[in-house]
């Protein structure tokens, strides 16, 4: 790939990663008491709520475009291989994404408060609880395999292949377990919680965040693009 063509990809990665940044901080950490209640949770919505969803799930569509410009770059036999298991995953994982945070969480939750709203009933305020459970649902399978599949072989394959920063293939490891602890406790306890969200969600996404910042600044930055550098 021609070295414009891969700064034209940063560019457009470094947008995307700069709103996941922004859509993450300003996003509020939900707690145990409005994950448990139907009608609590259903009102945490307002029309940046509904926006930043949409512009998250658009965000993140990048990643497997990265995913395969990167691991593409392996020498490693066993580097290559997970690498790619990273792409098929960090497709699925995307696709999910995208349903929980732009279908699920935003659209379909800001229109159930307006359900809500216009019918209070004790047959609405059910249905509302029920719509948990959906969330709940695609929450802990878009954990799973983008939080944690996707990191742990990611990182796995840069400490194989000796790819520098080595820091960023321990710490790509380690938010994968996170990822996997938000899905596994979230599933045990049937609802998502303070914890699950606040800090094994948050947790888990700081790898994925610094990678894909890093890779986007040297895609786009870089006048001699080398995707992947390995210790000598």
């Amino acid at each position: 790939m021609e070295s414009v063509s891969v700064r034209t990809a940063g560019s457009v990665a470094l947008l995307a990663a700069a709103w996941l940044v922004i859509g993450n901080i300003t996003h509020p950490i939900g707690s145990t008491e409005v994950y448990t209640d139907g009608v609590a949770f259903v009102g945490t919505t307002d029309t940046y709520w509904l926006v930043n969803h949409l512009l998250l799930g658009l965000s993140l569509l990048v990643t497997p475009w990265l995913v395969r410009l990167w691991t593409g770059g392996f020498k490693d036999p066993r580097a290559r291989v997970l690498g790619h298991l990273a792409h098929p995953v960090a497709i699925i994982g995307t696709a999910i994404g995208i349903v929980h945070l732009a279908g699920i969480d935003g659209t379909a939750l800001a229109a159930f408060r307006r359900l809500l709203d216009a019918n209070p009933s004790e047959m609405t305020t059910a249905v509302v609880d029920g719509f948990q459970l959906l969330h709940l649902g695609t929450f802990t399978v878009w954990t799973m395999t983008f939080f944690g599949v996707l990191q742990v072989a990611m990182g796995a394959a840069m400490l194989l292949e000796g790819a520098r920063p080595a820091w960023l293939g321990g710490l790509l490891m380690l938010c994968g377990v996170l990822g996997f602890g938000a899905s596994f406790v979230s599933a045990g306890q049937g609802h998502l919680s303070t914890f699950s969200e606040g800090v094994l969600l948050r947790g888990s996404s700081v790898g994925l965040t610094i990678w894909l910042v890093w890779l986007a600044w040297v895609m786009r930055t870089r006048e001699r693009v080398v995707l992947i550098e390995s210790e000598t």
